[in-house]
């Protein structure tokens, strides 16, 4: 699979081909370590690899989430910590923010990350607020919706849900290359 053209549907212009073996080298180095995460869990579940680890039989297998750690980390009230102030302090240093979210997403909607997106209190929200929701494009295809203003983006990703990076390696590739501008 390649990553030909971007396309902010702001600009109505599609972004560089990614041709240059920099941008080109980059991409794959992404692609290489989405490919090789969705392996982990097999390869940590082979009985050979558990037998070198030396982990307990009586352990079930590896999952890359687990209910039981997550139930542990709130019982022990270490557990989510809201961010948005880290986010606004980011954004008044000049350093630009991405917040993505798969469209498909129902631990962490869209709807819920757009709103605090946009109340999200910093010197720019007044601009961010005044845009729309743009769609933009990869290789011709609507690949989901943005809003960008100052150094700050949200975007949404078609047909992805939580697991973004898995689910639309190149959406996202092509989203990180647009935001920071290598493209």
């Amino acid at each position: 699979m390649t990553l030909q053209r971007c396309a902010m549907e702001t600009s109505r212009k599609p972004c560089a081909t990614l041709s240059q073996s920099k941008h080109t080298s980059l991409f794959f180095m992404m692609w290489s370590f989405i490919v090789l995460t969705r392996h982990i869990s097999s390869y940590l579940n082979r009985p050979s690899v558990r037998d070198a680890l030396g982990v307990d039989p009586s352990i079930g297998n590896y999952t890359m989430s687990s209910d039981d750690v997550n139930r542990a980390f709130t019982s022990s009230l270490d557990h989510y910590h809201t961010t948005y102030h880290h986010v606004a302090a980011l954004l008044e240093r000049d350093v630009r923010v991405l917040i993505y979210v798969g469209a498909n997403d129902y631990a962490c909607n869209y709807i819920g990350n757009e709103k605090w997106t946009l109340n999200l209190e910093w010197t720019g929200k007044e601009e961010f607020v005044r845009q729309d929701l743009r769609e933009w494009k990869v290789d011709g295809k609507v690949a989901g919706k943005t809003r960008k203003a100052k150094g700050f983006t949200f975007a949404t990703i078609d047909g992805a849900g939580h697991m973004v990076r898995m689910q639309s390696p190149v959406y996202i590739m092509c989203l990180i290359l647009l935001h920071t501008g290598t493209i």
